[in-house]
């Protein structure tokens, strides 16, 4: 990216002798870190919601229609620039337990060349000391190493949830960072029931949604922000003298 410095923003600063240097500095961080901000905002604004179905296993998530490392989802809701995708179809990649980054985890049928690629998964909410108690209601667990987050509804019925970071890349290969959030209910089972399962070899089937929505680059705006602070306060120095 090539920065072109403002000359008439320089020339409206406070930049006086004999602090002349300094002042100067200040305007070109400034310059700098406006420019940072407008090469890295965001290209893509709202939140998008997908759903769909899985089976998981002990070889992690086998997304339907299975068997052949793809599946497919639905787009249920979105705003921004996601709003058009409402109603379209997608295609996400299995994932392994435990595999963080995957390239092009989800495409979209209606919009050629766009994709979420994973980069990591955020840390499991929970400890592990309840995964094996005898199920009860307000039960948490997240089994040793994983990212995973149980959550027992009942006796009978439980909640998994899994988040992660990665990146939206449009159609012009801008990207953006964001969170995405997996969550999905057994209404017929405990999450003991279910670690049971899956440790003996079974598959249990369930719909899921994912909710993604892009965060801010914090650094981008904290060096603009401190080209703004520099130059305020030599302009308060002027105005004291």
């Amino acid at each position: 990216m090539r920065v072109r410095f403002d000359r008439s923003l320089a020339a409206r600063l406070p930049c006086r002798s004999p602090r002349a240097r300094w002042c100067a500095r200040a305007a070109a961080t400034l310059a700098l870190g406006l420019a940072a901000v407008g090469s890295h905002a965001a290209p893509v604004t709202g939140e998008l919601q997908l759903a769909g179905v899985f089976n998981l296993s002990s070889a992690g998530l086998d997304f339907s229609p299975t068997g052949g490392g793809t599946g497919s989802f639905f787009v249920l809701a979105g705003t921004g620039t996601f709003a058009s995708l409402v109603g379209t179809m997608g295609t996400v990649l299995d994932v392994a337990p435990g595999v963080a980054v995957n390239s092009n985890l989800l495409s979209f049928a209606a919009a050629p060349g766009v994709h979420f690629d994973s980069t990591a998964l955020l840390p499991a909410s929970f400890d592990s000391a309840l995964c094996f108690s005898p199920a009860a209601a307000g039960q948490t667990c997240s089994p040793p190493g994983s990212a995973v987050n149980l959550v027992n509804l009942s006796a009978n019925a439980s909640t998994l949830s899994i988040a992660g970071t990665g990146v939206f890349v449009s159609a012009l290969g801008e990207t953006t960072p964001y969170v995405g959030v997996l969550t999905t209910q057994f209404a017929n089972l405990s999450y003991q029931q279910l670690l049971a399962t899956v440790a003996g070899g079974g598959t249990v089937t369930a719909s899921y949604s994912v909710t993604l929505a892009p965060v801010p680059e914090p650094a981008s705006w904290a060096l603009g922000l401190a080209g703004l602070a520099v130059v305020a306060g030599l302009a308060r120095r002027r105005a004291r003298r």
